[in-house]
C-alpha cells in the first residue's frame, strides 16, 4: 500500500477520527495534511513526525516491506504439501483448501479462498498466522498446525473486508 492509503487507516487506528485532529496534533495546517492523504509526499521531517505521532515505523507508514528471498515459495510449497492450492491471479494470491481423499469431510464445504492482494501480503499473513497459532495453541501434528494456520488466514480474509 502507498502512503496515502496507509495514512487514513493508521490515523483511524490511532484514534484520530478525522484529518483535522491529526493535523492539529502534528502542528501543520489541515489543508496541507489532507494533501498527504490524497497522494502528496511530505518532507522527511514531517514523515518522521507523523510516524512518531501514530506510533508506527516509517516502513509501515510508507507501506514498505522487506522482501525475503524464497519466502513466498517456501510458504506456497508448505501449504501445497498439505493439500492446499495456492494460486496467483495477477498480483493477487488465493489459497484454497481441498481434500482429495475425503479424510476431512467437515472441511470440504470451504469454497471461499483466503485472498491476498500481493505476495508480500500473503507472506506477512502466513508469518502472523504462524505466530498466532504458536502463541495460542500447541499443535501435536504438522497437519493440525497447518489447518490452524489456514483457519487463521481465512478468518483474516473474511473479517478484514
Amino acid at each position: 500500500m502507498a502512503l496515502k492509503d496507509n495514512l487514513k487507516r493508521l490515523r483511524e487506528q490511532a484514534g484520530y477520527s478525522n484529518g483535522k485532529e491529526l493535523a492539529d496534533t502534528l502542528g501543520i495546517a489541515y489543508p496541507r495534511y489532507m494533501t498527504y492523504e490524497r497522494g502528496s509526499w511530505p518532507n522527511e521531517e514531517t514523515l518522521t513526525k507523523i510516524a512518531t505521532t501514530l506510533h508506527v515505523s516509517m516502513d509501515e507508514l510508507v507501506g514498505y516491506t522487506v522482501p525475503v528471498v524464497g519466502e513466498y515459495e517456501e510458504y506456497k510449497d508448505w501449504l501445497e504439501s498439505y493439500g492446499y492450492d495456492v494460486k496467483e491471479e495477477g498480483q493477487a494470491v488465493r489459497v484454497f483448501y481441498h481434500d482429495p481423499d475425503g479424510a476431512l469431510q467437515d472441511f470440504n464445504d470451504l469454497e471461499s479462498p483466503a485472498e491476498f492482494e500481493t505476495r508480500e501480503e500473503f507472506c506477512k499473513a502466513v508469518r502472523n498466522s504462524l505466530k498466532a497459532v504458536a502463541a495460542r495453541v500447541e499443535k501435536d501434528s504438522e497437519q493440525e498446525r497447518i489447518r490452524a494456520v489456514y483457519d487463521t488466514l481465512l478468518c483474516k480474509t473474511m473479517f478484514s473486508e
